[in-house]
């Protein structure tokens, strides 16, 4: 094979990988899909949420992202970690900041005066690894005391949302709240805290808001969470629980 053919090859596989990216991205666009962003401190993640607000052919531009209610401001050059949650998939990919813009809002009800907005242009993901989840079985969990959970922010003043533990998968985890959670948004990072019968234990991983409901008979609100990376020994307790509950809902 020649270096010429190896090379359209190459080209044409790229080609291919940022044209995913792109569809992913658009179609996170038209869903208004909160977005995460996460920089590694070397002790503690920040985990920021910001919008798309734009798609172009070689970088994206974003809303000033926020953390616990403030905005935070990105360096030039930060390497970030992207990831959102969209049509039952998980994607996540690398980018860094490549300075901060003033773009129109997009927002036909705003005045003219107010159509600009600041935001940050960050780099297009080479790739995006995508992870469909929506199969994965859960169960109701079949335990004696109810499991007491709570989300938080680490860089948040508002203290953390505290409810029970419901179901749980391999890939996700739903929690019941009789708290007040306007603060909460799908597509949101957050940590999620929990002790769990071994061989699991404690939990502290991060996770990503799916999804935040209303129970109208009870008033409890229903928030869906997806786990950013397989739990060790999840698996082994979810086959137990299946042993003392009925299947798979």
């Amino acid at each position: 094979m020649g270096v010429f053919t190896k090379m359209m090859q190459a080209l044409s596989g790229q080609a291919e990988a940022k044209h995913a990216v792109r569809d992913a991205l658009t179609a996170a666009f038209r869903d208004r899909t909160k977005i995460a962003l996460e920089i590694d401190t070397g002790h503690q993640p920040v985990i920021m949420t910001t919008s798309l607000e734009q798609i172009r052919e070689d970088d994206l531009a974003v809303s000033q992202p926020m953390v616990g209610g403030q905005t935070y401001q990105l360096a030039f050059g930060e390497e970030l970690k992207l990831s959102f949650v969209n049509n039952g998939g998980f994607y996540t990919g690398q980018t860094r900041c490549l300075g901060r813009v003033k773009i129109p809002a997009g927002n036909p009800e705003h005045d003219e005066r107010d159509q600009m907005i600041f935001a940050y242009r960050l780099a297009l993901p080479e790739s995006l690894g995508a992870d469909d989840r929506r199969r994965a079985a859960r169960v109701r969990l079949g335990f004696k005391k109810p499991i007491e959970a709570q989300l938080y922010a680490p860089a948040s003043t508002a203290g953390p949302v505290l409810g029970t533990l419901v179901d749980v998968s391999l890939t996700g985890a739903r929690i019941d709240t009789p708290a007040s959670i306007g603060r909460i948004t799908p597509g949101q990072a957050l940590f999620l805290k929990t002790l769990l019968p071994d061989p699991v234990g404690l939990m502290d991983e991060l996770v990503d808001v799916v999804r935040v409901d209303v129970d109208i008979r009870s008033g409890q609100h229903i928030i869906g969470l997806r786990f950013r990376k397989r739990i060790n020994g999840m698996e082994d307790l979810i086959r137990r629980a299946h042993a003392t509950v009925p299947g798979p809902r």
